[in-house]
């Protein structure tokens, strides 16, 4: 019930900031698309496309104000939610029982929780918007490019490598989130012990390596299915366990293979320093904003009324996923929640041990893709010229080594995506989209100053939760 009345009060809030800015809208036409995306791009690409020189930025921004035509896109807003939804529901919902255990002890602590999922979840989507609308009016196909048009093509780098860095955190987190999850694996089905390190180098050489040294990843396109399958699974799967009582005290069947029983107090409320961890947590999972001009771009008879109808209802489906996997792990665990709550798990529980798997083919899978956007990112970002595979593998065994050195010495999944979410994602979910907005608010499109003060208070209070969260998850390392 608290589910489903979260889920329309999401849907309300975000369809009325949304709506108030279809209205804004509704004076400007948007430009004709330049060119079809890509049709090999990879939906985690960090690669920025080529701003316009300074001189044709107002000629860019004018053309806004054309009659709008029929763009070169060809999906439908089914097939968008459908994708924008596998971007939003990844690993980083795993590590979300963790930030509402940083906060609070009590059962009760999942209502503020979740009523905070839903405002972070309506500003997110809000930015996400923002982004493809600028795109639209700045007839930009990349976000660098939107920057480039809307602020200045000499600071477009700042942009592509926020994007970088966001994708490498993401990286990390796949590369620990698998040697967390193969351990128990192996202990599961073939009652085998490893360690983590031992899983982590050998999951590296193979197969994410060989994965990651492909030349064509188009073969490896239709696993990406499996991610939003997988985290499916998961909660489905998460809620069993915790209406089943299976690891209920003081009696639950797999309590006794519990090293760290569940544990409860009574704090409830969440409204302390620690709530700046699950913020910027929540921040980093729904993080997918620097692929919002790829949907733009591809949206069949794309605009900005076309392309909010496909982000209300995705947003709104990740935000009630959010609430179910946070509320599921809390509940069952409480304050013993780990940063990744697949490991609070028994391993002799058969059903989770099937999630495990689910969860860890995705990410097999799905690392590439991953991977190949920061390799280009750096190859892009540094100006490397040489393409040859010599050069290629060379960079793809240097930054794999990094990633997995990273992987080895950070072990809490909860730190990466507290930091990741309140550096520099914060900068690319809130900062740069309503910088960019109230760029073009301020200069050539001033009929967009009726929604600014909605886009500078948005991008103030991400201004907070990146400088709080930034300390705080510092502050918790050193503890």
């Amino acid at each position: 019930m608290m589910v489903m009345r979260m889920r329309r009060l999401a849907v309300i809030m975000l369809s009325g900031i949304l709506l108030l800015s279809m209205k804004v809208d509704g004076s400007i036409a948007s430009p004709k698309s330049s060119a079809t995306a890509r049709n090999n791009e990879i939906i985690h690409r960090t690669r920025g496309g080529t701003a316009a020189p300074s001189s044709k930025k107002n000629r860019s921004v004018q053309k806004s104000t054309e009659q709008t035509v029929s763009s070169a896109g060809t999906a439908t807003i089914t097939n968008e939610i459908i994708n924008l939804l596998k971007c939003l529901v990844g690993s980083g919902v795993l590590g979300l029982p963790s930030g509402i255990a940083a906060c609070a002890n009590s059962p009760e602590a999942i209502l503020p929780a979740s009523i905070l999922t839903v405002v972070v979840g309506i500003m997110t989507g809000y930015c996400f918007s923002l982004i493809g609308r600028i795109c639209k009016y700045t007839d930009s196909q990349t976000y660098q490019e939107a920057w480039g048009k809307s602020v200045s093509p000499r600071t477009d780098w700042m942009p592509a490598f926020a994007c970088l860095l966001v994708t490498s955190f993401s990286v990390v987190a796949f590369s620990m989130i698998l040697s967390d999850t193969l351990p128990s694996l192996l202990q599961a089905y073939m009652g085998v012990t490893i360690t983590r390190t031992q899983a982590l180098l050998g999951l590296t050489v193979f197969p994410i390596l060989p994965l990651c040294l492909l030349k064509d990843l188009s073969s490896l396109a239709p696993f990406s299915a499996l991610g939003t399958a997988g985290m499916f699974f998961t909660a489905i799967c998460m809620g069993i366990r915790y209406f089943q009582g299976s690891y209920a005290l003081p009696d639950g069947k797999f309590l006794q293979y519990l090293e760290n029983k569940p544990s409860f107090g009574t704090q409830a409320s969440i409204w302390n320093p620690n709530v700046f961890l699950l913020l910027s947590m929540l921040s980093s999972a729904l993080m997918c904003h620097f692929i919002a001009p790829k949907f733009m771009v591809e949206l069949k008879d794309s605009s900005v009324a076309r392309f909010n109808k496909v982000v209300i209802p995705s947003f709104a489906m990740a935000i009630v996923i959010f609430i179910v996997f946070g509320a599921m792990g809390f509940l069952t665990f409480g304050a013993s929640c780990s940063g990744l709550v697949l490991n609070d798990y028994a391993t002799q529980d058969t059903l989770m041990s099937a999630s495990r798997l689910a969860v860890a083919a995705s990410i097999v899978f799905g690392y590439p893709l991953a991977f190949v956007g920061v390799r280009d990112g750096v190859i892009e970002m540094f100006k490397i010229k040489s393409r040859s595979d010599s050069t290629v593998n060379t960079l793809t065994m240097v930054l794999l080594t990094i990633v997995t050195v990273l992987a080895f010495y950070v072990k809490n999944l909860r730190t990466v995506l507290a930091l990741g979410g309140a550096t520099w994602g914060n900068y690319v979910v809130y900062l740069f989209p309503t910088y960019m907005f109230c760029k073009l608010a301020d200069t050539t499109m001033p009929s967009l100053k009726k929604e600014k003060p909605i886009a500078v208070a948005t991008g103030l209070i991400g201004l907070v939760m990146g400088i709080v969260g930034t300390i705080n998850t510092i502050q918790s390392m050193n503890s």
